[in-house]
């Protein structure tokens, strides 16, 4: 049986996130209260299908529980703070660029065919 994965891994989120806030990965490591910290945490567990075991060793040692506690926490505070579930947004729409540059422009690579130009 093969288990479904999210298309994100620890690493991208990681990466998105310390290009948003503008932080060192070892900032968002380090700092234990930073709301860095939180987003990526909550982006791990909602977009990497990571455990909370995974995203507490990416972490050096986290225990589940923590990751679970500030998992929670954080999806709370941010159905109460608008500003915050905005930014969080903006760094869930830039991580999926955080491997390259979007695979087409949607001004040159789109072609739109009309009814005429479908054989079927």
């Amino acid at each position: 049986m093969t288990s479904l994965r999210a298309s994100f891994e620890i690493e991208d989120v990681l990466e998105a996130v310390s290009n948003y806030y503008n932080v060192s990965r070892d900032d968002i490591m380090k700092n234990r209260y930073s709301e860095e910290r939180k987003v990526a945490i909550y982006l791990m567990k909602e977009r990497t299908g990571a455990t909370h075991r995974e995203i507490g060793k990416a972490f050096s040692g986290l225990s589940n529980s923590a990751v679970g506690k500030v998992y929670q926490r954080f999806k709370k505070e941010i159905y109460g703070n608008r500003k915050l579930r905005r930014k969080v947004t903006t760094i869930e729409k830039t991580l999926s660029f955080v491997g390259g540059p979007p695979l087409f422009s949607p001004s040159t690579d789109l072609v739109f065919f009309s009814s005429r130009d479908n054989p079927c």
